[in-house]
């Protein structure tokens, strides 16, 4: 039996990683938000959000968007990078907002995730520059810029 990245046509099966990534952050994300009906509160509202919506949903859209702007351009090692950058970031976002109350050092874990998910978002922009302009490349762009706006202000609200 193969694997399933083999059986993906070839300029896919960069974006497996962001796919399956994705993926199980929405499954996640639903799992989390059962557990957390037992006692609903902000954090954990704002944790399943995230999961679903950033880590599940824009990282799927981010990957795919990147393996089509990327066709054509060595950007296999970029790919990976951005993938990398991408979930330390998120990793860093919610230990560092779920542990606020807990340890004083919680706001550098945000602050340290927000800079690595803004340079991923940077080096995904930068390989869409490289693409022929298009529609996918300006929803690409939209999608990145209102990420970048969103976890500003998300840095702002942390900080307050």
């Amino acid at each position: 039996m193969k694997r399933v990245p083999a059986m993906l046509p070839r300029q896919w099966r960069l974006s497996w990683p962001f796919f399956a990534t994705g993926a199980l952050a929405i499954i996640g994300g639903g799992i989390a938000s059962a557990i957390a009906a037992q006692a609903p509160n902000y954090l954990a509202s704002w944790a399943v959000a995230y999961l679903v919506l950033v880590v599940g949903v824009a990282q799927i859209a981010l990957g795919a968007g990147l393996t089509e702007l990327a066709q054509g351009n060595p950007a296999n090692h970029s790919l990976l990078s951005i993938f990398a950058l991408f979930n330390l970031g998120n990793a860093g976002v919610l230990a560092g907002t779920l542990l606020q109350d807990q340890s004083s050092h919680s706001i550098f874990l945000v602050d340290l995730g927000s800079l690595l998910l803004a340079g991923a978002l940077l080096l995904g922009i930068g390989i869409a520059r490289g693409a022929p302009p298009s529609r996918l490349r300006l929803l690409y762009y939209l999608l990145a810029i209102g990420l970048l706006i969103s976890m500003f202000i998300g840095i702002l609200l942390a900080h307050r």
